[in-house]
């Protein structure tokens, strides 16, 4: 079931979060230049659910590294997005998925955030 443009909506899976499906892509195109960007948009939709989950899939992952220091503050304990525009969202009931082929240019400080699976 399409929602926003590029955006999969899931309706069921047996762990009860409300899963969300965003393509990788650059910095602008994810957290918006002058307006939302995808990620935002639908992180906008994910707080409003009990418990959700946002997956980042795709091939476009290679820009992760350029705009991946902008969630620090979503994957420490503040578990908040602070926008350029000051803006604070809340992201307690919301779990980010990131599907990466390596950790190659991710920083200790983002490495130490996160959780991570290895599967060969």
């Amino acid at each position: 079931m399409a929602t926003l443009q590029g955006i999969k909506e899931y309706t069921e899976n047996p762990w009860g979060w409300k899963p969300f499906d965003v393509e990788w892509a650059t910095e602008e195109v994810t957290f918006g230049k002058d307006g939302d960007g995808t990620f935002v948009k639908v992180l906008r939709e994910a707080v409003k659910e009990k418990m959700a989950c946002i997956y980042f899939s795709g091939k476009g992952w290679a820009n992760f590294n350029d705009w991946c220091h902008l969630l620090n503050t979503v994957n420490d304990d503040n578990r908040v997005l602070v926008l350029p525009s000051g803006e604070r969202i809340s992201t307690k009931n919301v779990c980010l998925a990131f599907c990466l082929p390596d950790l190659s240019g991710l920083s200790p400080a983002i490495v130490s955030r996160i959780g991570w699976v290895c599967v060969e």
